[in-house]
């Protein structure tokens, strides 16, 4: 059996000053809505995961890293006609560290 994988990151969270839910109720619903979505789409949820990535030096900012959030799902597939997909043999993911510059 084959998977294909869709990789997506968790939207920005803006937090405002007058909501009367907490901030952890905010995220929890940001979160249940887009895997309601993406079940109803026919992907499974895997695991989220969170990795640092670099950021390059600019004028106002200095280098450094930045955490991002990514949400890992998977769908079955008895055919994959595309390149660009990935085929599993398993279900053993690699851990994502953190980034490095090379």
């Amino acid at each position: 059996m084959t998977q294909k994988f869709k990789i997506l990151p968790t939207p920005k969270f803006k937090n405002k000053f007058f909501n009367k839910k907490s901030i952890n109720n905010q995220i929890a619903e940001m979160l249940e809505k887009i895997l309601n979505e993406e079940t109803r789409n026919g992907w499974e949820f895997v695991d989220i995961k969170t990795i640092l990535v670099p950021k390059k030096k600019s004028f106002f900012n200095s280098s450094g890293e930045e955490k991002v959030s990514l949400l890992i799902f998977k769908k079955n597939k008895n055919s994959l006609t595309s390149t660009s997909e990935l085929k599993v043999t398993n279900d053993k993911f690699p851990s994502l560290g953190p980034a490095t510059k090379d």
